[in-house]
């Protein structure tokens, strides 16, 4: 995703492929988190709730970084490529991280 978003970079097709890439980022994560959120539903996670925020926000900044790419995408593409750069690193490499442990503990693979 980030290799395409930046070979894109000041080309002609820029905004179609951010808007695309966030398109395709939101539909994954409609399923994977509807998903995992019931995963952790099950095992009764205790941070349940501050996933769903989380997971609630992505979806909110992916709609607003669409947005901003619709209208100009020049100006949002650096604002894009650190959104999924941090969600990268803060959300899955960190917090996904903490119920992977949650659930290993009860068995789930």
């Amino acid at each position: 995703m980030l290799n395409e978003m930046n070979a894109a970079r000041g080309g002609p097709d820029e905004a179609e492929v951010l808007s695309g890439t966030l398109g395709r980022m939101a539909e994954y994560a409609v399923v994977h988190f509807e998903t995992e959120e019931q995963l952790l539903r099950e095992y009764d996670y205790p941070a349940l709730f501050a996933q769903q925020e989380a997971h609630q926000g992505f979806m909110e900044r992916t709609v607003e970084l669409a947005q901003r790419v619709a209208k100009d995408a020049s100006a949002a593409r650096d604002e894009t490529l650190a959104f999924i750069h941090d969600w990268w690193l803060a959300h899955i490499q960190h917090e996904d991280m903490k119920y992977k442990s949650f659930l290993l503990a009860r068995g789930v693979r």
